[in-house]
């Protein structure tokens, strides 16, 4: 497979686990990070959390937890993309106890039925591990597996 290639994987593939080669990365690196970051993001469902360093993983770029915090950061305001399922891996919500960004978090979270406490969140209880395995069409159905009479292999259609 081509840099190129995997390139495209990461942005049309959330799932692809891929690393980035360095010539691959100079390739509209930026756009191409960003872009496979936030669909990514479109991903992680309501009520769950995911950690800066899981997000860029999920997305094709492992190592790149401090980008994703970089990208958040530079959203809009009135982005419809769920921000504020993404913390530190260890579970603490990453603005200043206390502050407005802090509390507009955590009142997001608390929306979607999450505990915020000390300004952590279980990751146990909430955290999400994305399916890595299902490849391109995330919620897509899955080939069904049938057992033909008097075959002992199993078959998918």
């Amino acid at each position: 497979m081509s840099t190129y290639d995997g390139a495209l994987l990461t942005v049309f593939n959330p799932g692809y686990a891929g690393r980035m080669t360095k010539s691959a990365e100079s390739l509209d690196a930026p756009d191409l990070r960003a872009q496979a970051i936030r669909t990514s993001l479109h991903y992680v469902p309501k009520g769950k959390v995911i950690s800066y360093s899981a997000l860029a993983a999920y997305a094709g770029f492992p190592g790149n937890a401090r980008y994703v915090g970089k990208l958040l950061g530079k959203l809009p305001k009135d982005t419809t993309l769920p921000w504020h399922r993404v913390l530190r891996a260890d579970g603490k919500i990453a603005f200043p106890l206390g502050s407005a960004a802090f509390e507009k978090q955590k009142s997001l979270l608390e929306i979607e039925g999450i505990t915020v406490t000390n300004g952590r969140v279980s990751v146990r209880k909430y955290g999400w591990q994305p399916q890595l395995t299902s490849p391109l069409l995330h919620g897509a159905k899955q080939p069904r597996t049938v057992q033909s009479p008097g075959c002992p292999s199993t078959l998918r259609k």
